[in-house]
């Protein structure tokens, strides 16, 4: 066992551990990082080939208007691709469509709505209704058809929230998707996500303690002892930034409070899972295509992320992600995958060959995190300090559920300790 002694202690090297620490170690503060596992990043993986190839475990994109995600971006000058509109294709119910495709699915007004404004057609009626209420019911209430319910719940971004819109909140979601509302395009890291945490990272890389999983915190007085597995240390302040089934693991002394243990009872996770196919070069077509270009109601979203690599013409690398029952079957079922997915390409693509190819079965029990009708009201006791404890993560964040979300949280986090200590030296 290690002995240490800081200032400020954070557990947890995901990017809201991350960015809690870079803004402290900023300020001049000994900090120090534990995390549990042998890499720092959280749920952004990115899975890296020796020929220079990637593909995304975790996060995929993030939009230009979140801050301040894009605000860091550009700090540490990191390389960004736009995933191009123009290029996106979708393959809906085995048909194939494209952007530009109308649909009906409207009951009270019979007019046309691009799948994509399709929420947005919505939102103005969901924000009027008070009463917090599961998503589908809300959508009803207004008079959206089964059709467009359908679609929501599988063709958009926080359809891949909970276990189906019948659990997620209203008010959860209107809140999850404002966060996307100053943005006018999305982007990811060309060469990979990863290269965020990392910047964040970098001028506090001695400071970061790896397979090390926290068993007990205490708060003695002014003080605080953290045990952990691999060593104890002894600091002013714990910032705990870890997923809250982890901090459930915790032997914490004071228990916390009865508001913030049922506000964690609330929230819940849904279970992620990605196929990644790394191919042989132009299997799909002569040029790649940015972000998402299929949809398959069996299959998920399939995104072609070949322009994403440094080197574009090297390989074709796609991914398939599903959540919830699907995401157990696609971890358990690789053989079954690859075979709908194959014959997914086959029929949409003349260029697609298996040949080669090589299949990456990535899987999250704990992908994205949402409440429940009710309980998002409980959030804001989730961020809330108790003592010398303080809390980030994901959850702790009005908007949820993103690497912006995450950020976010570790900045309040930050600056809530540095209210409480006197300026470092």
């Amino acid at each position: 066992m290690t002995n240490l002694i800081c200032e400020i202690l954070i557990i947890g090297a995901g990017l809201a551990g991350l960015a809690a620490g870079y803004e402290l170690s900023l300020q001049g503060y000994d900090i120090k990082i534990i995390e549990a596992t042998n890499r720092i990043g959280g749920r952004v993986s990115t899975c890296h080939f020796s020929d220079g190839i990637h593909f995304e475990e975790g996060p995929f994109s993030f939009g230009n208007g979140e801050q301040p995600l894009w605000r860091y971006i550009q700090q540490f000058n990191l390389p960004v691709i736009e995933h191009t509109p123009m290029q996106r294709k979708f393959c809906f119910k085995d048909y194939v469509g494209t952007t530009d495709q109308k649909a009906f699915f409207l009951q009270a007004e019979e007019k046309e709505v691009i799948l994509y404004e399709l929420f947005d057609h919505f939102r103005p009626k969901l924000q009027k209704i008070t009463e917090d209420m599961p998503f589908d019911e809300a959508l009803k209430l207004i008079g959206a058809s089964a059709n467009a319910i359908e679609w929501l719940q599988t063709m958009t971004l926080f359809g891949l929230l909970g276990n189906g819109f019948q659990q997620l909140s209203t008010k959860f979601a209107l809140s999850f998707m404002k966060q996307y509302d100053n943005s006018t395009s999305f982007y990811a890291l060309q060469g990979g996500n990863d290269q965020l945490p990392q910047a964040f990272a970098k001028p506090m890389k001695k400071d970061i303690f790896f397979d090390c999983r926290v068993n007990k915190v205490e708060q003695l007085h002014d003080t605080c002892l953290v045990t952990g597995s691999t060593c104890t240390i002894e600091t002013k302040r714990v910032i705990f930034a870890i997923p809250l089934s982890e901090l459930s693991k915790i032997d914490i002394s004071p228990a916390l409070s009865i508001q913030k243990q049922q506000a964690i009872a609330e929230v819940f996770y849904t279970p992620c899972a990605r196929l990644s196919i790394v191919g042989l070069p132009n299997i799909l077509s002569n040029i790649p295509q940015a972000g998402v270009f299929l949809f398959s109601d069996q299959l998920g979203w399939v995104r072609d992320q070949s322009a994403f690599q440094y080197n574009v013409g090297k390989k074709t690398v796609i991914n398939a992600s599903v959540t919830a029952d699907k995401a157990y079957s696609l971890a358990s079922c690789n053989q079954q995958w690859k075979k709908d997915l194959n014959d997914l390409l086959y029929r949409t693509y003349d260029h697609w060959s298996a040949d080669g190819a090589q299949y990456c079965v990535s899987f999250l029990k704990e992908g994205y995190s949402s409440f429940s009708v009710n309980a998002y009201q409980q959030r804001e006791y989730l961020s809330q300090p108790e003592g010398n404890f303080y809390f980030a993560g994901e959850h702790t964040d009005e908007s949820c559920a993103s690497m912006n979300a995450a950020i976010k949280s570790g900045i309040r986090a930050a600056q809530e300790v540095l209210s409480s200590l006197p300026k470092a030296r």
